[in-house]
C-alpha cells in the first residue's frame, strides 16, 4: 500500500495525519513540488513505521514547547492542537525507491 503526500515547501516538511498502525506494508511517498515548473519534483519514500517515529518525536517537542509557554497542548476533547507534520530532517529518505523494491 502506498500513500502520496505533496508539498511545495522548500523544506522536506509535509502535513500528515498519524498512521493508525505501523502497517509493515504501508509506504509513504512524500513529494516536494518545485515552485518553478522547470524543476523536477523531489521524492522521499518512507515506511509507515518510520513516519510514526518521526511524527511522535515532533509531537513530543510541540507538546513540551506548549507546556513551557504555559499553554495547553490539547483541546477540550483531548486532541493535540495543531496539525502533525512529517519532516525528513537529514533527507535520508530522499529517492529511497529501494524501499519499494525499485532501484533508482
Amino acid at each position: 500500500m502506498v500513500q502520496v503526500k505533496t508539498t511545495d515547501n522548500k523544506k522536506a516538511d509535509w502535513l500528515c495525519p498519524m498512521p493508525e498502525s505501523p502497517n509493515k506494508n504501508l509506504v509513504y511517498i512524500f513529494v516536494r513540488l518545485a515552485a518553478e515548473t522547470s524543476c523536477a519534483p523531489l521524492f522521499h519514500i518512507v515506511p509507515a513505521k518510520d513516519v510514526i517515529k518521526v511524527i511522535n518525536a515532533i509531537d513530543a517537542g510541540y507538546i513540551e514547547n506548549r507546556r513551557r509557554q504555559g499553554k495547553k497542548p490539547f483541546n477540550a476533547d483531548g486532541n493535540k492542537r495543531g496539525v502533525s507534520h512529517f519532516r525528513d530532517f537529514d533527507e535520508k529518505y530522499r529517492d529511497r525507491w529501494d524501499l519499494l523494491g525499485f532501484k533508482g
